[in-house]
């Protein structure tokens, strides 16, 4: 919002940024939904790939790797440990190439 607010010379309205506001909201929660959703999907259908991901996270967080609370921690303490996730990051993107979200506001149809 605060770049939208910037490029627009503060000439928006208040329901003009609202509007906007609601958008990123919305793209982003479905963004972030729809990839997991699929992730999880495949990674019940591939458990070869869910145990390297396992791995990673294990290398990554330690012996702790299942430890959700620790994890969070982790992160918090040093948030480039997330950049370490390299496979997990190419599976994520791989889910979002294969089922892109709000793919359908790009189809269309020939009325013939």
């Amino acid at each position: 919002m605060d770049v939208a607010i910037h490029e627009s010379n503060h000439s928006l309205t208040v329901e003009e940024y609202t509007v906007c506001s609601k958008s990123f909201l919305f793209a982003g929660h479905d963004t972030t939904s729809t990839m997991l959703s699929w992730l999880y999907y495949y990674l019940t259908q591939y458990p070869e790939v869910m145990g390297k991901m396992n791995e990673e996270h294990e290398r990554v967080f330690g012996p702790d790797g299942k430890n959700t609370e620790k994890i969070h921690q982790q992160i918090l303490e040093k948030p480039e440990k997330l950049s370490e996730l390299k496979y997990t990051m190419q599976c994520m993107k791989e889910a979002l190439r294969l089922h892109p979200p709000a793919a359908t506001a790009r189809m269309g149809y020939n009325e013939e």
